[in-house]
């Protein structure tokens, strides 16, 4: 099938920008946010042709680049749904929004909904023939860069093979050498040395003389392979003069362990260079691997269970380090187990014997810590006795949380480890813990696995405030329908509610308003105005509804329910409240079409209102409401006309 000329020209816009790829060399943290002016878009005075429709999608194309720029990816990309919303999927501009898309979604490193939204470019689209091949593989170049990310090695080489042995028709040189080195970043990955050296080493050559050659990005792959390798002197001279926190982090690993007995020297080095200055949770996280690193060579049990517990305590932390080094909490468990296995030895004590066991522990609780977790964990994790083994978790978990951030080395421990095979072995109230310690950080998929764990309402815990929490994990995780359900078994049977259970309820509502599920919000609503409400929670309540009755378009229930917001306990509305909840009514009526209402309460605003900044407003909003009318008035006189006998 031939490809329209005209189609082939819009689509091959896509691809004038640069790959929206993640740097491989700096992490998304250290990027510099340019703050630039949103320009407003102009008028056409009458006689001026209005843009093509492809000048107005670069315009807004370009309102987005400056709304990225300022640091807001969240609001281009819903305005992005709005533009491609409005057209036809799989069209010209349907794919300049979903190149946008993409984009942000990488600054946003949203490496899930990537790899969800290039295969329905490529893989689920019934116009993927009639794609050219330069965009199609500029969408599976973003696709392998997200599987890369997201540990899905073998998918990820596939596509990146395919991209490489393919014959498309264009110049692409350099994106060429982008999948060779995509290639190599995974063979590291996957562990496969030889073949991520012998990658790096024709790469050199075929690139000897090239700018593909010098690239950062290029550097930190090589001295990564170089690392693996064990060409540590070499890593150290590649990276000689490089600044950035990716080069330093790979030059400080070959030193210490090139120079084993210099690495006080090197830490404390590391450690005036950063004094003073504010750095990243994955700088943090660099600074203690390699610490642990350090303690390694000292084959000091104390001080490596020590550094592990540090690197653990961060919590889940990303950084390209990682791609050079493995180290999980399985290797801290290890660590656990040796010495409490030693320890056991030392003591006489017997394998099988639980009770002996526990009770040396508890002996030495007082006396030394590590040796009383060591004891614990070697117990916990090879007794045959499902309840034994319950009890010993419990008691060493009841150790680990005196441990600096313990939520998050617990977190470390027993859910993201493979020596933990089930979450019931950590304690119902700690997993309670941690669910709040996830909804705290914006884990939904921690807090819904650790809630999925727990089937009856935890012992201590309130029943209403525990269904209530299950019900915003489940609106947050983005099953509404069973988070509403739950809600509504919950009020079905609303008891006389205290202030602070109030407080958690429209937490949950203002969730359910966050994900636009408007009206069960509205609903559920109303459910709570039953309740002997507090004056000011009834105000409040009021404007939250009015918000998502706004939202559902219904504008003159809206103004109602912002006027009675508005509505002090005194029966005046001159408050800063009252103020707020009236401009927003009177918006409302707009809206509605209620013109005269509207200015009945803009004129009672202006009245009343002394700040010169918000009078101007106000008339402004006045003098468009006579020009709403004026064309309205127009508009039915026109009608008339055409119906007119």
């Amino acid at each position: 099938m031939r490809i329209h000329p005209g189609y082939l020209s819009v689509l091959l816009l896509i691809c004038q920008l640069p790959f929206a790829m993640p740097s491989l060399a700096t992490e998304a943290g250290d990027r510099q946010i340019r703050s630039t002016r949103l320009m407003p878009t102009p008028a056409y005075p009458r006689g001026q042709t209005k843009p093509s429709v492809a000048a107005t999608d670069a315009q807004s194309l370009a309102q987005l680049d400056e709304l990225i720029s300022l640091g807001l990816p969240a609001l281009a990309l819903r305005l992005i749904e709005q533009h491609q919303s409005a057209s036809e999927a799989f069209s010209p501009p349907w794919y300049r929004y979903e190149r946008k898309r993409i984009s942000v979604l990488v600054i946003m490193q949203d490496w899930k909904q990537i790899i969800e939204r290039t295969r329905q470019v490529v893989q689920n689209n019934p116009r993927v023939g009639l794609l050219p091949d330069q965009v199609q593989e500029w969408f599976l170049t973003q696709q392998s860069i997200a599987l890369l990310s997201e540990d899905e090695t073998e998918e990820a080489l596939s596509v990146l093979r395919n991209l490489i042995w393919s014959d498309a028709q264009y110049d692409r040189a350099v994106v060429f050498a982008l999948w060779r080195r995509l290639v190599i970043r995974l063979y590291l990955r996957q562990g496969n040395i030889a073949d991520a050296e012998d990658a790096m080493l024709r790469y050199n050559y075929d690139y000897r003389d090239t700018d593909y050659a010098l690239t950062s990005d290029w550097s930190i792959t090589r001295a990564s392979v170089l690392i693996k390798a064990g060409q540590n002197a070499e890593v150290i001279a590649l990276l000689e003069g490089k600044d950035d926190i990716v080069s330093r982090s790979l030059s400080m690993l070959a030193q210490l362990r090139l120079y084993p007995e210099r690495a006080q020297t090197i830490l404390k080095a590391n450690e005036e260079r950063s004094k003073g200055k504010l750095i990243s949770k994955a700088e943090r996280w660099v600074y203690r691997y390699l610490e642990y690193e350090a303690a390694l060579n000292t084959a000091d049990d104390k001080k490596i269970i020590s550094a592990l517990e540090s690197l653990f305590s961060l919590g889940k932390v990303k950084h390209y380090l990682q791609e050079v080094v493995s180290v999980s909490a399985d290797a801290l468990w290890q660590r656990y187990l040796n010495k409490g296995i030693e320890l056991g030895n030392h003591y006489r004590l017997l394998t099988g014997d639980d009770a002996a066991w526990y009770e040396k522990a508890m002996q030495l609780k007082s006396k030394d810590t590590l040796k009383t977790i060591s004891l614990l964990a070697a117990l916990a994790l090879q007794t045959e006795n499902e309840q034994h083994r319950k009890v010993t978790h419990a008691e060493l978990v009841s150790l680990l949380s005196k441990k600096k951030n313990s939520l998050d080395l617990i977190s470390q421990l027993y859910v993201y480890s493979k020596s933990i095979q089930s979450l019931q072995w950590l304690p119902v109230a700690t997993r309670v813990a941690l669910i709040d310690h996830a909804l705290d950080r914006k884990n939904i998929t921690l807090a819904a696995r650790l809630m999925q764990s727990i089937k009856a309402v935890p012992e201590k815990q309130d029943a209403f405030l525990w269904h209530l929490r299950k019900a915003r994990v489940l609106i947050l995780e983005g099953e509404y329908q069973q988070g509403e359900a739950t809600l509504d078994k919950l009020f079905a049977r609303l008891p006389e509610l205290s202030p602070d259970k109030i407080d958690h309820i429209l937490q949950v509502l203002f969730d359910l308003q966050s994900v636009q599920r408007h009206k069960a919000a509205l609903r559920l609503f109303s459910r709570l105005q039953q309740q002997s409400l507090d004056f000011k929670v009834q105000r409040e309540l009021f404007y939250w509804m009015a918000e998502s009755s706004y939202a559902l378009d219904q504008y003159a229930n809206a103004a109602l329910l912002y006027l009675k917001s508005a509505q002090t306990e005194a029966g005046h509305m001159n408050d800063q409240w009252g103020l707020s909840s009236r401009l927003k009514a009177a918006e409302s009526l707009v809206k509605a079409a209620l013109y005269d209402d509207a200015n009945t309460v803009y004129k009672k605003l202006l009245k009343q209102t002394r700040n010169e900044a918000r009078r101007a407003m106000i008339e402004q909003e006045m003098q468009q409401i006579y020009l709403l009318k004026n064309a309205h008035r127009v508009n039915v006189d026109a009608h008339d006309a055409t119906v007119r006998p």
